[in-house]
């Protein structure tokens, strides 16, 4: 893989995206992990073209971070794990409930943190970031990109629930008993969700964008049917050093280590993870998928980085073709 590329995602449609593919609706996820766009762009490439289908699902023709908030020239990135453990003063341990709720930052200020060139009580105390809601640290000069009056309170997105029915399939009528909750997500209209995504060859990239196009038109995430998680895209420049062998690394997809990566030794040494469970259903039946844990994003390991792998789940219930997760790691330099 050698060509990073970064697209841009502006959803005109609410989205809904289940964290842990637990089947309960009333909880949306704000970014979309690396599994499910992976697959979701699999699919659509499936459908404008079937020859090869196994094959790239089995090993896809390119790697993928997660999709992760940005709004205008502003892009967030998941903040490093080894990151989250501040130590502050006994003076100013008022700051720690603040520090502990950034959940993403802004690319420039992640890679001070990376350089080891941020002190998060130090920058508090100068004013030089804001915290805004949901989580998002920005540098304060950057406060203008904002329309808000009061830009500290600006979102980038917004959760709706609402109360839902379900439907008896066989009178069309409402099934007794099954009111449930809804949740979905709106953007704001300059902002969306952004991923990275690489290639070794030009060929399978405008492949690549066709599907992803399709994908727009045709919906990602749960109720396409009902017109959500549509988008446009465009691609824009954005470069992260990518992760030398060997190199302190931090993830910017979920990721899975391979079997014999797992009987490598030295390789968590150091490193600061966290573990995300992955479920969901095999699509068109009822059938749940095997769970499987997987490293989270902005994970780090300090050993290096390792390649992952693309997990085989079985096979389809009722066609037989088989199911994957793709549990391949977007590494950078760390």
């Amino acid at each position: 893989m050698k060509k990073t590329t970064a697209y841009c995602l502006t959803f005109t449609a609410p989205l809904h995206t289940d964290d842990h593919g637990t089947g309960f609706f009333n909880h949306a996820e704000v970014f979309i992990h690396s599994d499910t766009l992976s697959a979701a762009i699999l699919s659509a490439w499936a459908e404008l073209i079937p020859e090869g289908k196994e094959e790239r699902f089995a090993k896809p023709p390119f790697l993928l971070s997660s999709a992760f908030p940005y709004f205008k020239e502003l892009y967030f990135l998941p903040r490093p794990v080894n990151d989250r453990a501040v130590q502050l003063d006994s003076g100013q341990l008022s700051l720690n409930k603040d520090l502990k709720n950034i959940k993403w930052v802004e690319i420039e200020i992640w890679k001070k943190i990376v350089a080891k060139k941020w002190d998060w009580p130090k920058e508090k105390e100068a004013g030089h970031f804001e915290i805004l809601p949901g989580g998002l640290a920005i540098l304060a000069e950057k406060l203008a990109l904002f329309p808000d009056k009061e830009p500290k309170r600006f979102k980038l997105w917004a959760l709706e629930e609402s109360t839902r029915v379900g439907i008896n399939r066989l009178s069309g009528g409402a099934a007794a008993g099954t009111l449930f909750d809804f949740a979905r997500v709106y953007y704001q209209p300059e902002g969306g969700l952004y991923f990275l995504a690489r290639f070794d060859k030009d060929d399978r990239q405008r492949e690549f964008e066709v599907a992803l196009s399709w994908l727009g038109d045709s919906g990602l995430g749960s109720d396409r049917n009902c017109g959500h998680g549509l988008f446009s895209w465009k691609k824009r420049e954005l470069s992260l050093p990518e992760a030398q062998p060997h190199q302190a690394a931090i993830t910017l997809s979920l990721v899975v280590p391979s079997y014999g990566e797992l009987r490598e030794t030295g390789w968590l040494e150091e490193a600061a993870y966290e573990l995300t469970k992955r479920g969901g259903w095999i699509a068109g039946t009822s059938v749940r998928k095997p769970t499987l844990r997987m490293f989270s994003e902005g994970s780090y390991f300090k050993a290096g980085q390792f390649s992952g792998q693309v997990v085989g789940l079985g096979k389809h219930p009722s066609f037989g073709y088989s199911i994957y997760r793709d549990g391949r790691g977007f590494f950078v330099a760390g």
